[in-house]
């Protein structure tokens, strides 16, 4: 496989934050309650949400009606960060919305979803890197989301490796 291609490889891995061990949170209430009806929906969970992040709607066929929806300006980072850097992540459409939902849109938590992607698909050694609501929920995240300090101390410490 081709270098370029082939981000988040071996020799990329020890120059990567490690964002594991952080002190977790419980979903509260409201985010439970949010995760559900976005677990519940009828969004895609089954491929790659390939959007083009520099145009802000996307347009969806709903019987014989098409539709443009806004696509959240927070995806629209996530999916240039994906295009720019070459990476081999690929995200559901469903997914894109627990990361937004998970990180309030928050630029520096989704790099961090970002490079948890990469750690949990290297260390399974995984050929294909789509991110479903399932890996986000079961693998990623399964006991909840990182604490503000804890988003806190991984954003200094990140800051720090990259100087």
């Amino acid at each position: 496989m081709d270098k370029d291609k082939n981000r988040f490889s071996s020799s990329k891995k020890q120059n990567r934050l490690n964002t594991e061990n952080l002190k977790m949170n419980p979903l509260s209430q409201e985010e439970a309650e949010l995760m559900v009806k976005i677990l519940l929906s009828p969004i895609d969970d089954s491929k790659d949400w390939k959007f083009n992040p520099d145009v802000e709607f996307d347009t969806e066929v709903k019987g014989e009606v098409v539709e443009e929806v806004e696509i959240p300006w927070i995806f629209r980072v996530i999916r240039k960060r994906i295009i720019e850097e070459n990476l081999k992540i690929e995200i559901t459409k469903k997914a894109y919305f627990l990361i937004f939902l998970f990180t309030n849109s928050n630029p520096g938590k989704a790099i961090f979803v970002l490079r948890k992607i990469g750690n949990l698909f290297e260390r399974t050694k995984a050929k294909k890197w789509l991110v479903t609501s399932e890996i986000f929920t079961t693998n990623l995240f399964p006991d909840g989301f990182p604490s503000e300090k804890s988003w806190e101390k991984w954003w200094k410490e990140q800051k720090k490796k990259s100087k």
